[in-house]
């Protein structure tokens, strides 16, 4: 039996989360690897009248005797992992089933700072030449310096916080501390700039992670335990996080994650095979998103951009920032799904579209570089309680059937509301 894959089609939020909860449920998957990113990751699932949101801990650990694995791919504050665990234990989830890869790394606090000084820079730069910002938008949670150190092979990985050997451990900090004071010129005038606090010193950072070291008993080599379940027979699900658009390859780079969020990046980031993967989801919203700067073809800095955002509740999960939104970009996703090689697509928050006279898809764009629009007559009726493919209004039909010619991929759900039961599926 082979392994599935979530990934996102657009610019991430696209509710994968609740994505992840509901197939496990409905397909019984018996491991769940979270495979690429780090706290910068926002996945909500609610249910039971409950709301939990999943910064690192995969989407699959509300269901009982699951096991969910945070992949060699993704890059783990300690501080933040351990507090997400505690909040899940505090509301009664069983954490039993959760493990850790050796091989992911450890975002400490200097990678943090970075992150946040290289944007102060970019915009400070810009209001020097009195042009626009070149700043990403970041999380500011130190997902890029993390990676970065990794690439130079400076990394300290959460294998190394079953070190018994203290000393190794203070090497390997005091390396990395190097980097960032000399190699990177982090020091304290450049930071007082920004108004940013000066780098902690490597004993200080110690400290700090050894509240971290009951995580230890979470860590082990994932990639070995995930290829036997595999060899096995066991159903896996394999939870992206970002999107396709935000994938360092494939994204609308420089305005990019730092990871692979594609379901080339699953296999790179679980330790499987390429010739695991059975089928992949690709999962996007009924309109469009973003967070952060980066190209935007329809985008709506108009009312409808603002009615979308307050109704489909469109604020970060991780920084509560407001997105941008616009109308559905058709060949966005299925540029996404070809990339992929998405055969199953599902659209969320169809919901939030109700009550619209006329509703607006984005087949590409002309010579001049602006989008081609194709017009949907609206829909009234409330959908939250629809279960099935023949309730839902005709107009809504045809706008879905619409984006599944389009995208390449074949209807297989479509969510109409939050909770876990708020879905129709097609397959």
């Amino acid at each position: 039996m082979g392994a599935d894959v979530i990934v996102g089609a657009q610019f991430g939020d696209e509710g994968k989360g609740k994505i992840v909860d509901t197939l496990v449920h409905r397909n019984n998957y018996e491991i769940v690897v979270r495979y690429n990113g780090g706290a910068n990751a926002g996945h909500t699932v609610i249910f039971d009248g409950k709301t939990f949101k999943l910064h690192l801990v995969p989407s699959g650990i509300f269901k009982h005797g699951t096991i969910c694995i945070l992949g060699t791919g993704t890059v783990i504050d300690p501080v933040a992992l351990v507090k997400e665990i505690a909040d899940l234990e505090a509301a009664g989830v069983d954490v039993s089933g959760f493990r850790i890869s050796n091989r992911a790394h450890l975002i400490l606090p200097w990678h943090m700072i970075l992150d946040k000084a290289r944007e102060c820079e970019r915009d400070a730069r810009a209001a020097e030449s009195k042009s626009a910002t070149t700043a990403i938008g970041t999380t500011g949670r130190g997902i890029g310096p993390c990676y970065e150190t990794k690439a130079a092979r400076i990394g300290i990985r959460m294998g190394d916080l079953k070190d018994d050997v203290v000393t190794t451990f203070l090497a390997k900090l005091d390396s990395m501390y190097r980097h960032f004071l000399h190699d990177l010129h982090l020091g304290e005038i450049t930071l007082k700039r920004f108004n940013l606090p000066k780098l902690p010193e490597p004993d200080a950072v110690f400290r700090d992670i050894l509240i971290a070291k009951n995580i230890g008993r979470f860590i082990t080599d994932t990639d070995e335990l995930t290829r036997a379940a595999w060899r096995s027979g066991k159903k896996i699900l394999l939870e992206g996080a970002q999107a396709t658009h935000l994938d360092i390859e494939c994204g609308t780079y420089p305005f990019v994650s730092s990871s692979h969020a594609t379901s080339a990046g699953a296999c790179v980031g679980s330790g499987l095979p390429p010739t695991a993967i059975e089928n992949v989801f690709a999962v996007a919203k009924a309109y469009t998103t973003r967070v952060g700067n980066g190209p935007f073809l329809t985008e709506q800095e108009t009312e409808i951009g603002n009615l979308l955002r307050d109704r489909g509740h469109e604020f970060g999960t991780t920084t509560g920032r407001p997105r941008r939104c616009g109308w559905f970009d058709a060949d966005l996703v299925r540029r996404a799904c070809e990339i992929n090689g998405a055969q199953k697509l599902i659209v969320t928050k169809l919901d939030v579209l109700t009550g619209l006279d006329e509703i607006l898809l984005s087949t590409g764009c002309d010579a001049m570089g602006h989008p081609v629009y194709e017009r949907f007559k609206g829909w009234d009726k409330l959908l939250t309680a629809v279960r099935v493919w023949n309730d839902l209004p005709h107009e809504a039909q045809k706008y879905l059937s619409r984006i599944e010619e389009l995208s390449g991929a074949r209807l297989a759900g479509v969510a109409i509301g939050p909770s876990r039961e708020q879905i129709i599926w097609l397959d």
